[in-house]
């Protein structure tokens, strides 16, 4: 009963099995669509870029209208009906597309199948293999490109928020025929822009594709949480674990008996000793506010004092926070943290 039912459901889709001896080869790409929030694009033309984080290629489509910038991106068109799928999403652009892949090629002999009008094909669930591979892509690769890419397109100051729209994935075939993957997500919410020259999103895209490959994995991970995350509360934690994790690891990286000689005169000759005491002092820094301090004055040179000040004062929220003083944090806590968190993640 159950296969007779789900056979007329494929049949009512327009789906039918694959026929005795057929079979496809292909190979896919996930792309991803985001709305830039807190841009204006000056500029009706897509601009895009390309790269590789660690195993994964990757292409960032930038542009004020969906389909134009997915067929910059793909060579292909996202959705028959753009003023349908905005509408229906509550976005007006402008609109971020990140592409990953391709996969291997798969080869399948069975599943569902159906051709569409303007010859693409459409299979169901048909690539057992597919799913799991597109998440291993999108966890080892969408984290910095998406903290990479909210870093270089927006000012320190400025609001910039890359809220997930969509996903799907497409495919080709061995013959060279598209085919497309059916499972989609959606996110919506409010915010408000400001203006984004075509050659200030150009250096924006290329500083993003040098970023991301330097960027700490497990800070990128934290941020790109955040940034995907509705609850204020988690969203203060997850960017506040960004700059965390990212203080520990440039703290680790510093020489610290070179800094110090920088610090006290750099046109000063050596002194073995005095650096080794103040080397030993460098040593004793376990707290991560006193470490942030130290990383500040060592290596992150567009960190100021006020920005001290801003992370002394979040750092405070995220212990009252973790005692229970409080259960969650004031309102616009979590845009601060994360301003301060891309300032120092471009660093």
């Amino acid at each position: 009963m159950a296969v007779t039912l789900y056979a007329e459901v494929m049949r009512a889709m327009g789906f039918r099995p694959f026929e005795v001896g057929e079979s496809i080869g292909a190979s896919f790409v996930s792309i991803y669509v985001y709305e830039a929030r807190g841009i204006a694009l000056q500029s009706g033309t897509p601009q895009i870029t390309a790269g590789t984080v660690g195993d994964a290629k990757y292409r960032v489509g930038v542009g004020a209208k969906l389909n134009e910038t997915c067929h910059a991106l793909a060579g292909d068109t996202y959705v028959e009906d753009e003023g349908a799928w905005t509408k229906e999403k509550g976005s007006s652009g402008p609109f971020l597309m990140i592409q990953l892949g391709p996969t291997q090629l798969y080869m399948i002999t069975e599943g569902q199948i159906k051709t569409e009008k303007d010859g693409s094909a459409t299979t169901f669930d048909s690539f057992p293999r597919l799913r799991t591979d597109l998440v291993s892509l999108e966890a080892a690769a969408l984290p910095p490109l998406v903290t990479s890419l909210t870093c270089q397109l927006a000012e320190p100051n400025q609001y910039l928020e890359l809220r997930k729209l969509d996903r799907a994935s497409v495919g080709r075939t061995t013959s060279g025929q598209v085919l497309h993957d059916i499972r989609l997500e959606m996110s919506a919410h409010a915010y408000a822009s400001r203006g984004l020259p075509p050659d200030t999103l150009s250096d924006g895209l290329k500083g993003a594709a040098a970023l991301a490959p330097r960027l700490n994995a497990k800070a990128a991970r934290f941020f790109a949480l955040g940034m995907a995350e509705e609850d204020e509360l988690k969203k203060f934690l997850y960017f506040f674990l960004a700059l965390e994790v990212e203080t520990h690891a440039v703290f680790g990286r510093i020489d610290h008996a070179q800094a110090l000689r920088k610090l006290l005169d750099p046109a000063s000759p050596p002194i073995p000793t005095a650096a080794a005491l103040l080397q030993r002092q460098a040593d004793q820094l376990r707290n991560l506010f006193d470490r942030f301090v130290w990383c500040a004055a060592c290596a992150w040179p567009g960190i100021t004092d006020a920005d001290v000040d801003q992370f002394r004062r979040v750092k405070a929220t995220r212990d009252d926070i973790a005692h229970g003083t409080i259960a969650g944090p004031p309102g616009g806590s979590a845009q601060l943290v994360q301003q301060l968190a891309r300032k120092v993640l471009r660093q």
